[in-house]
């Protein structure tokens, strides 16, 4: 039995094979990260928005601007 395990193409095939475990454990790792990296970026553009664009808004009285065209025109006294 030693002499199966000291050939040369079992070696290099359970290198590959660990190889290619290590490779799918770190392309698995890689894509976590990213996915994780995309959530953060998303999450702390959100609290940027909601946070300081808002309030601006706000403060400008955006709703009398924005909605000007849907007021009914007032009606004169004669």
């Amino acid at each position: 039995m030693d002499i199966l395990y000291n050939k040369p193409s079992f070696c290099l095939s359970r290198l590959q094979s660990q190889t290619e475990v290590r490779y799918t454990e770190l392309k698995d790792k890689i894509e976590i990260l990213i996915m994780t990296s995309r959530t953060l970026f998303l999450n702390i553009l959100t609290l940027l928005v909601s946070s300081i664009l808002l309030p601006l808004f706000q403060k400008y009285n955006y709703h009398e601007h924005l909605f000007w065209f849907s007021k009914a025109p007032a009606k004169r006294i004669s």
